[in-house]
C-alpha cells in the first residue's frame, strides 16, 4: 500500500471510530429523552412549597426544570436525531458531515464543562444547606461532589477534545475535499 493510501485508509478508520461514538451518543440523547418523561410528570405534580428544609436551595432549579422540561426533552431528542444523522452521513463520507461532527465535539466540550460547574456548584450549595453536618464532614462531602463533577467533566471533554481535534487534522479534512460521499 502506497503512502497516501495507508493515510486515507488510517484517517477512515479513525472517522468510523468518531461516527460510531457519536451514533451511540445520538442514540442515548433519543432514548434518554423518551425515558425521562417520567421524571417530568413527576415534577409537574411537586409542591415546591412543601420541600425540606435542605433543599430548599434547589427550589428555584426544580421550578425551572418544571417549566421547561417538555421543551428540554424536546431539544433533547432532536439534538440526537441530528447528530445521529450526521454521523451516519459522516461513515458515508459527506463534507457536510464531518464539519457538522467536529462542531458537536467542541460544544460536547463546552456543554461538559458548564455542565461541571453547575453540578459542582449546585453540590456545594446542597452540602452547606445541609444543617446537622459537622464541619469536616462538610468540607469532605463538598470536595467529593466537585471531584465527582470534575471527573465527570473529564470523562466526557476529553474524548469530545480528541474527536474534535482528530477531525480538523488536515489528512482527514484533505479525505473530505470532494464532492457528495467521499468514501464510496
Amino acid at each position: 500500500m502506497s503512502a497516501p493510501a495507508a493515510g486515507a485508509a488510517a484517517a477512515y478508520v479513525g472517522v468510523r471510530v468518531v461516527a460510531w461514538t457519536w451514533i451511540t451518543t445520538g442514540s442515548l440523547l433519543m432514548g434518554l429523552a423518551f425515558v425521562g418523561t417520567a421524571p417530568g410528570a413527576w415534577l409537574n405534580r411537586l409542591d415546591l412549597t412543601e420541600l425540606p428544609a435542605e433543599l430548599v436551595p434547589l427550589r428555584g432549579l426544580l421550578g425551572v426544570l418544571a417549566d421547561w422540561w417538555v421543551a428540554l426533552l424536546v431539544a433533547q431528542f432532536l439534538m440526537g436525531f441530528a447528530v445521529t444523522f450526521a454521523a451516519a452521513r459522516l461513515l458515508a463520507g459527506y463534507a457536510w458531515a464531518r464539519r457538522a461532527i467536529e462542531w458537536c465535539s467542541w460544544l460536547g466540550v463546552v456543554q461538559s464543562v458548564v455542565s461541571g460547574v453547575i453540578m459542582a456548584t449546585l453540590w456545594s450549595d446542597l452540602v452547606v444547606s445541609l444543617e446537622g453536618l459537622p464541619g469536616d464532614q462538610r468540607d469532605m462531602a463538598q470536595a467529593a461532589g466537585v471531584a465527582v463533577a470534575g471527573a465527570g467533566t473529564a470523562l466526557f471533554a476529553v474524548p469530545m477534545v480528541w474527536m474534535g481535534c482528530y477531525l480538523r487534522l488536515t489528512r482527514v479534512r484533505n479525505s473530505f475535499r470532494c464532492s457528495g460521499s467521499c468514501f464510496a
